[in-house]
């Protein structure tokens, strides 16, 4: 499937982050979730690893993105790059990822670049992008529309 995503150059938003808790979550975690997903994930884990790795090391363009909808608020994307940084994609592949391959993908070529007649909202933050994992669970600045709004904090 990656050959052929790679040779059909088809994007791919990977969700990392709706499935690390099942994967690295502790006993506890473990305990509360339904009997079903209890016995699933000895089965399927080595796999889903295994797969993740796979992507990494190919050529495939991937957008970013989430599928929280439940247990997590969309401000709290961040935790998908916190899934990147664990298998070592680069803090910048993940930039590109998350705005100009995002903007691809939607066909809104005006959009995912700070650039002279380019739609652009920006956030900032005070912490180093490339070595901490937590950086987009803190975000200090928003601007939208040139409008500067507070931002909200998961940490």
């Amino acid at each position: 499937v990656i050959s052929m995503m790679e040779e059909k150059d088809v994007y791919l938003v990977p969700n990392f982050a709706a499935y690390d808790e099942i994967l690295f979550g502790t006993e506890e975690l473990i305990k509360k979730m339904i009997p079903s997903l209890q016995k699933k994930i000895p089965l399927y884990a080595a796999r889903m690893l295994r797969s993740r790795e796979m992507i990494m090391k190919s050529r495939i363009r991937m957008g970013y993105g989430t599928d929280f909808v439940s247990g997590r608020y969309c401000y709290q994307s961040g935790y998908e790059f916190k899934s990147w940084m664990r298998y070592g994609v680069n803090p910048l592949h993940v930039l590109r990822a998350a705005t100009s391959i995002n903007a691809a993908i939607v066909e809104i070529p005006e959009i995912g670049l700070i650039k002279p007649g380019y739609l652009a909202d920006i956030a900032a933050w005070k912490r180093d992008f490339m070595t901490d994992a937590d950086v987009l669970l803190d975000c200090a600045f928003v601007m939208k529309d040139g409008v500067v709004y507070p931002p909200e904090t998961d940490l």
